[in-house]
């Protein structure tokens, strides 16, 4: 869970600044859980997985002594799928190559260097 400060809120097309902004308020919830198999083959290591991943966020503000509920949002989908693969050309160098479906449609390449 998060909590975020604004100075400034847009409410059906007016800013409020903090003259006139007495409070916002926002809470984020975020939860994940991940299984995955892998399998070693000398210097590369392909994988693959099931994720739940779940978020809920919800927004208020008090602006001029009234209260305005900004509404609450979630996540469309909870569970996906990610596969991809670890490269080890070094012993030093690993190279990270991911793509993640269902839930989210993302590819992630990563590198790390060993020291």
């Amino acid at each position: 869970m998060t909590d975020m400060n604004y100075t400034s809120v847009d409410l059906n097309g007016t800013n409020y600044g903090k003259t006139q902004l007495l409070e916002a308020d926002t809470e984020w919830k975020e939860w994940h859980a991940a299984f995955g198999v892998s399998k070693d083959f000398e210097n590369i290591t392909p994988y693959a997985g099931i994720r739940y991943s779940d978020v809920e966020a919800s927004g208020k503000v008090t602006i001029t002594g009234t209260d305005y509920d900004l509404g609450s949002t979630n996540a469309d989908k909870t569970f996906g799928l990610f596969v991809g693969t670890r490269i080890a050309p070094t012993k030093n160098i690993n190279i990270d190559v991911q793509g993640r479906f269902l839930d989210e449609t993302a590819l992630m390449v990563s590198a790390s260097l060993l020291f």
